[in-house]
């Protein structure tokens, strides 16, 4: 999930079936994830959009 994130540099629409489907996962799986990532403050959610905490892990994931 975390790479996915990273991939897009930032996600607006995480719930959207052209973000599941392009990184395989399902909508409850998203929703648990999220949750985790952001208690744990590897991604960050500022005004709807999510992001990667880490600038060098997010730029290394969407160069790769």
């Amino acid at each position: 999930m975390v790479m996915a994130i990273a991939r897009e540099r930032k996600v607006g629409a995480m719930m959207a079936q052209a973000f599941l489907r392009k990184y395989d996962m399902g909508a409850s799986t998203v929703q648990g994830a999220i949750k985790v990532l952001l208690d744990r403050d590897f991604v960050t959610n500022d005004d709807g959009s999510y992001q990667v905490n880490d600038r060098f892990f997010a730029q290394y994931q969407s160069e790769h």
